[in-house]
């Protein structure tokens, strides 16, 4: 879908109508433009997207003023939220890492880096993500323009149910690689007599 069609979706959410073109010269298309790239990011943070995930290895640059740390890393331009460092989930706690400011900081020689993009093209938005960021783009424009607290509450609900529907269809396409049983692994070969462990 296009900024414009994208806009009109959320216009349609609190009842006003349409705009001919994302980037006319309009106050009502003009109030879109500014809520658009925060809403965006905040929508893309959310979650760790399919559609919004990359990987790149980083470049290390000048040694880090934070002298516990041996290693400096630039974030990529179009980082919004770390997913993993070096192969270990930026969750869990065994991950060494910091993140200061565009930097980040770690003792690790390396730095293999999966995080979540800020996509700017609604063409590779998921569907789902589309419908939702609708919401939430609706919601922050609707007490500009329908001086309604009560319109902003009303997408901000919307949105919830549409996120959560968006998050779901996204988890059902990340699930894990699962060995099956048929694979025979030398530990399946052990079930079936096999004593070459």
């Amino acid at each position: 879908m296009t900024p414009t069609e994208i806009a009109n979706l959320a216009l349609g959410h609190i009842g006003e109508s349409k705009i001919a073109d994302y980037d006319e010269p309009t106050p009502v298309a003009e109030v879109i433009r500014t809520a658009w790239a925060n809403t965006r990011d905040v929508c893309l943070r959310m979650f760790r997207w399919n559609f919004a995930t990359a990987r790149v290895a980083l470049s290390a640059v000048d040694a880090p003023a934070d002298e516990s740390f041996g290693y400096a890393y630039q974030l990529p331009a179009d980082y919004l939220r770390c997913l993993e460092f070096n192969a270990v989930d930026a969750a869990h706690s065994l991950t060494q890492f910091r993140i200061e400011g565009t930097q980040i900081l770690s003792d690790d020689e390396t730095a293999n880096f999966r995080y979540i993009r800020r996509v700017e093209n609604p063409a590779e938005w998921d569907p789902s993500f589309v419908r939702a960021f609708s919401f939430k783009l609706a919601a922050t424009i609707a007490p500009r323009l329908t001086n309604s607290s009560a319109a902003a509450d009303r997408q901000n609900s919307a949105f919830v149910d549409a996120i959560a529907d968006a998050k779901q269809a996204n988890a059902i396409e990340s699930k894990p690689t699962v060995v099956l049983a048929t694979a025979r692994s030398r530990f399946v070969e052990a079930g079936y007599g096999s004593s070459d462990l």
